[in-house]
């Protein structure tokens, strides 16, 4: 009939114990090398932001140390409430230049804790992302599992005599 493939006419069939298993048992493999691959790329780059976020939130804690140490300390300029004692100028005008560098210091930390979040963000949706591949993989192999046995019985069907 029209559109009917004799046995002669159809591409031949990988053996059972050959190429459509092998295929099979390869993309097993892929899916779980892709699983690992996506869990180190997605810890790396997540990784990388933290790191950068504690470096930078460091830094920012730096500068407030030093935004401490040109005020004096507050137990050393006042009664420790910040408060200032009658005609101390001086410890004024250190707090007044230390105020700006506790301001850039609060940036620099907030900046930090943004990178960190943004580190964790990465990872899991890099991670949800990439484990993708491997769920498409075993979609595929699944695939080939039911062309393999689909093309085996219909060539058994046809070696019998019928068409298909």
């Amino acid at each position: 009939g029209g559109g009917q493939w004799s046995a002669a006419q159809m591409p031949a069939a990988p053996r059972e114990s050959g190429g459509w298993v092998l295929v099979e048992r390869g993309l097993q493999g892929t899916g779980g090398v892709l699983k690992g691959a996506g869990d180190i790329v997605s810890l790396g780059v997540g990784g990388t932001f933290r790191l950068a976020g504690s470096f930078v939130r460091f830094l920012g804690s730096g500068i407030e140390t030093v935004g401490n140490a040109v005020a004096g300390d507050a137990a050393a300029v006042g009664d420790g409430r910040g408060e200032l004692r009658d005609g101390d100028a001086g410890g004024a005008t250190r707090r007044l230049l230390s105020r700006p560098m506790k301001v850039v210091s609060g940036a620099v930390k907030s900046a930090g804790d943004g990178f960190t979040m943004l580190g964790d963000t990465t990872e899991r949706i890099a991670g949800e992302a990439l484990g993708i591949m491997p769920d498409a993989v075993d979609v595929v192999q699944s695939g080939v599992g039911a062309l393999r046995k689909r093309v085996r019985f219909d060539v058994n069907e046809d070696s019998s005599g019928s068409d298909w």
